[in-house]
């Protein structure tokens, strides 16, 4: 369900959530969604943590400033405000001082007025010094990222001196660290961690010595003012959404709320499926060829592409996985083309993912710019055994080491993580004969996100798991964030001061009125990564859902950078109508 959620979020672009609200969710929708999720979320406080399960919900009842929403006539996406009024105001010839206005009839979904005090109190808790959320690194790590964020979080410098100050109650200005254009600022004011969280709640529910909170743990400690409110929240049981008449879009959705069930297991799900108590079942991998031809099925691809991610910083056998000649049998040893042959995915050498929009002028991808076609290897080509086995003999000799064992963790409800990572478990021990072991390890779901996280308190968290990475699909330069030294809490212990100022001229005002300069620093950064090993491409798979004939889907077309219907799981379910 993992891609289909995370599309959720975006969409809705932020969280809270009550079910006190006036009656009129049936006024211009009809009929509920049955839906499921593989796992009950375990909290909707947005600067907890991003599991998929918590993501959905959240998305689905939290209003940020911003969002990206499908435009009316279904024909694509829209930077839309929400909270705001509309689109920021450059104060300044620099691009560094802005001006947000804040819708003057906003409301919680409870009837309370949120305004400016409410933005303003929520990112002073996003970046509170006691509570030190982790999640603050993706607002403080943003290009369009207010003077101060950090400095404040680290507890060195007053409120009065951050970047965002409350005007009035409906005003709010902006002072960027660097020139920055009006979409990136709506961008920084539509992530999830910028979103409003509500005070009375937040504060109730806040420990002694205020580190932690309980805000999101449960129905009567959450407030909505998002498209949904949330209405019930029975732990491991059921989650009901109901539209929110308060949101100023309401009128777009054409349900009067979403049920979902939790079914962790996806044969489960799809028996449930079939008995008509669903609507929306996720395709396991080995029913694809089963349903190859149904018309109720749809195929997108979002963060599909995925990754080896080796802990180059785990000291563990005289710290092997740091070996840049290890990196390169991993690489040269994986049979990429069976292994997709054989989870009905396609085999991959490039980094960025299929649904990264390269040009926004054109919506063409990025994959498909002119200047993209450099990679270094082609997938068909890359297994060479004998490469691999050079390579290895390498690393042992510069570790001291006859042989050695490497751990590949997976979610224990995966079922194709399973297949994949045994598969590979039995490429390694034709390819490398004894002298490099895999061994399985499970993990429960939701956690390998977390623990595949360069860690320097914990160094040993993990030593390899296939993954992804989730960043905007609008532009390509958030896929490079993360790999850069500023990122904090980092996820890669690599780090390189050449593509820090590769990345730092690829966010800069120069390249953003510039986008062949943009696309070719882009170019630069990608075959370092590759070049590097610093994460290790290995296949796309397209997420496939089949859908009960009574749900309408929103737009019949692919929406380049969002996918096909409903944009990659953008506004789906959340745009769907039902034929009765």
């Amino acid at each position: 369900m993992s891609a289909l959620i995370l599309a959720l979020l975006i969409v809705a672009a932020a969280f809270a959530g009550c079910s006190d609200s006036k009656d009129d969710t049936k006024s211009n929708a009809y009929g509920w969604v049955n839906h499921y999720l593989s796992a009950a979320p375990s909290s909707l406080n947005q600067y907890s943590g991003s599991e998929t399960n918590n993501s959905t919900i959240m998305g689905l009842c939290t209003g940020a400033m911003y969002s990206l929403l499908f435009a009316e006539d279904g024909s694509g996406t829209e930077m839309t405000p929400i909270i705001a009024s509309e689109m920021p105001i450059q104060l300044d010839t620099e691009g560094k001082q802005w001006q947000i206005n804040i819708r003057k009839d906003y409301k919680w979904s409870n009837g309370d007025e949120l305004n400016a005090n409410d933005i303003i109190y929520s990112l002073q808790m996003l970046l509170d010094p006691e509570m030190y959320n982790l999640t603050a690194s993706t607002a403080t790590s943003a290009y369009s990222c207010p003077v101060g964020f950090y400095e404040y979080q680290q507890g060195d410098i007053d409120w009065s001196k951050v970047g965002v100050q409350m005007k009035d109650n409906y005003t709010i200005l902006v002072t960027t660290e660097n020139p920055t254009d009006q979409i990136n600022v709506a961008e920084f004011f539509a992530m999830r961690v910028t979103a409003p969280v509500y005070k009375p709640y937040f504060e109730a529910g806040m420990s002694e010595d205020r580190s932690v909170t309980v805000y999101g743990t449960d129905v009567d400690n959450f407030m909505s003012c998002g498209p949904f409110m949330l209405t019930e929240w029975i732990p491991d049981g059921k989650v009901t959404v109901a539209r929110n008449p308060y949101w100023p879009y309401s009128d777009r959705i054409k349900i009067e709320g979403i049920k979902y069930q939790i079914i962790p297991d996806s044969n489960t799900a799809m028996e449930i499926f079939l008995l008509g108590d669903i609507d929306f079942v996720e395709l396991d991998y080995a029913l694809w060829e089963s349903y190859e031809d149904d018309p109720r099925v749809y195929e997108y691809f979002d963060d599909s592409l995925m990754y080896m991610f080796i802990n180059d910083g785990n000291p563990t056998q005289n710290g092997i996985m740091g070996n840049r000649n290890f990196r390169d049998a991993i690489y040269w040893g994986t049979d990429r083309v069976h292994l997709a042959e054989v989870i009905n995915s396609y085999p991959v050498s490039r980094y960025i993912r299929n649904s990264v929009v390269g040009d926004p002028n054109t919506g063409t991808r990025y994959i498909d710019m002119p200047g993209a076609t450099y990679f270094i290897d082609d997938p068909y080509n890359m297994y060479d055994p004998e490469k691999a086995n050079a390579s290895l003999a390498k690393a042992l000799e510069e570790c001291s080491l006859a042989s050695c064992t490497f751990e590949l963790m997976y979610p224990e409800t995966s079922t194709q993580g399973r297949a994949r990572n045994e598969l590979i478990q039995k490429q390694y021990a034709d390819t490398f004969a004894g002298k490099l072991e895999i061994k399985l390890r499970t993990v429960p779901s939701g956690q390998t996100t977390a623990l595949r996280r360069w860690n320097p308190d914990n160094p040993t968290s993990y030593e390899g798991t296939i993954g992804s990475l989730y960043p905007s699909a609008a532009d390509p330069i958030y896929s490079f964030t993360y790999f850069t030294s500023g990122y904090n809490p980092p996820r890669f212990k690599w780090t390189s001061e050449e593509f820090d100022a590769l990345y730092a001229r690829a966010e800069s005002r120069e390249a953003m009125n510039d986008l062949d300069l943009k696309l070719e620093l882009c170019y630069k950064m990608e075959k370092m990564l590759l070049d590097e090993r610093v994460i290790i491409p290995m296949y796309e798979t397209p997420t496939k859902v089949l859908f009960n004939d009574r749900i309408k889907l929103p737009v019949e077309s692919f929406v380049l950078g969002f996918g096909l219907s409903d944009g990659a799981g953008f506004g789906f379910p959340m745009y769907v109508s039902i034929v009765e």
